[in-house]
């Protein structure tokens, strides 16, 4: 795996960790504490999709598969969290 593959991997990972974060899925590695912050959620979420327009036809089949994986649990997870009553 090239450099700035390794390094898009790793954004996408960072973003796809914020999201989970966002929507409460785990805990701040700050506060140590389960929060939920669904617009925060949405925005990491809208990054990733914003990315996967720009880097459309640009990517290995194995980058795009994980950023379809990532968008794929993250959209799922966010439905679950927006159904659920607070």
């Amino acid at each position: 795996m090239q450099k700035h593959d390794q390094l898009f991997l790793q954004l996408l990972y960072l973003m796809h960790h914020t999201a989970m974060q966002e929507l409460g899925k785990i805990a701040s590695p700050v506060t140590g504490k389960v929060e939920r912050h669904l617009e925060k959620a949405q925005q990491a979420i809208d990054m990733l999709e914003m990315l996967k327009e720009k880097t459309k036809d640009n990517l290995s089949e194995e980058l795009e598969k994980t950023q379809d994986m990532m968008l794929s649990e993250l959209r799922r997870n966010f439905l679950d969290e927006t159904n659920k009553k607070v």
